[in-house]
């Protein structure tokens, strides 16, 4: 198993592996805990279809915005 993305949110870290992923509640220290219900579906983000249904290349969060790739293309 390989991570192929990850992305980190305020409190949250999202770890993405082919069309699936968990999260990550992180506290002020220590590693985290997982939360429960995941591993989910990134079908469960609302992308257009076909956009990571084999799962997503890179993730990145940028101030307010998250931003998603797949291949040439991209969501924010």
């Amino acid at each position: 198993m390989a991570i192929d993305a990850a992305l980190y949110s305020g409190s949250k870290c999202y770890f993405f592996e082919g069309n699936r992923y968990i999260r990550v509640t992180r506290g002020d220290i220590g590693p985290g805990t997982g939360d429960a219900g995941y591993p989910a579906s990134i079908s469960n983000w609302g992308w257009p279809s076909g956009f990571g249904s084999n799962g997503i290349d890179a993730a990145l969060y940028s101030g307010s915005k998250s931003y998603f790739f797949d291949g040439n293309q991209y969501m924010r």
